[in-house]
């Protein structure tokens, strides 16, 4: 046909080309002859005529072009972060303010018992480190609040820092 439409049988014949046994021109199952399909000689593809490849063009109609699929991805992709890290909100994790340090021989750790008391190295308004599940948040400042103790956070380290394992 000329007017850049397939014939029946043309399509007829692109339909069976990968129930049929390959031609005896060798070329394999996927392998199709575009120039016999548009009713030019067969030569092997690289006699198509620009006539021919425009017949094929008008035949597959324009190509269409996405244009709201990627927002809808992106919309998408923002909505499941929002899911997930609604669900993350609810897991517990162990707060931990290392309240201070102390040095002590052996033998008067054998002496502790109950109602003994250790004095630590540090007192309210001092420095504390905050560990989070057993890595290191940030620092904050001892503090009393009705005869609770309590932590002021100061400082949190830099997230990437903390995820490379650099502090």
């Amino acid at each position: 046909m000329g007017d850049g439409s397939l014939s029946q049988d043309e399509i007829d014949a692109l339909l069976s080309m990968g129930d049929e046994a390959p031609p005896a021109g060798g070329s394999s199952g996927g392998d199709v002859d575009l120039s016999s399909l548009l009713g030019g000689e067969s030569a092997g593809g690289d006699n198509l005529g620009a006539d021919a490849l425009s017949q094929l063009a008008n035949a597959l109609g324009p190509t269409p072009t996405p244009t709201a699929a990627p927002a809808t991805r992106a919309t998408g992709a923002a909505t499941r972060t929002a899911d997930n890290m609604s669900l993350l909100m609810d897991v517990r994790v162990r707060f931990t303010a290392e309240l201070g340090r102390t040095n002590m021989y052996i033998k008067d750790v054998l002496l502790l018992g109950e109602g003994s008391i250790v004095e630590l190295d540090k007192v309210v308004g001092d420095e504390v480190d905050i560990i989070v599940n057993d890595s290191p948040f940030g620092r904050g400042r001892l503090v009393v609040i009705d005869e609770f103790l309590g932590v002021q956070i100061t400082h949190i380290y830099d997230p990437m820092a903390r995820l490379r394992g650099l502090i």
